[in-house]
């Protein structure tokens, strides 16, 4: 069953280049996939969303501890903190 993590960043500057960046570094730790968007309407209207899927529970803890252990992930993802405040929003498939 796979878990879907969504996160919606809030803020001004230039995501682009940061998710770029960010963006392999799950992928090398068991995502399926990465996607990320802007919202058009509502009361989230310019905020990003992403969505990043993984096949399972399991392999979604082991990338975490994974990625909190990389040095270059966690300096990339100080960058994009430090410019968007982030919600996450965790979903099982069912």
């Amino acid at each position: 069953m796979s878990v879907t993590m969504v996160s919606r960043w809030k803020g001004k500057g230039d995501h682009a280049t940061l998710l770029k960046e960010e963006a392999p570094f799950p992928k090398k730790h068991g995502a399926i996939s990465i996607r990320c968007g802007h919202c058009f309407a509502g009361s989230y209207a310019g905020e990003l969303v992403c969505a990043a899927t993984f096949p399972d529970w399991i392999t979604y803890a082991r990338a975490i501890e994974a990625l909190i252990a990389d040095a270059d992930y966690m300096r990339v993802y100080g960058e994009f903190a430090a410019k968007f405040e982030m919600t996450v929003i965790m979903n099982d498939e069912y």
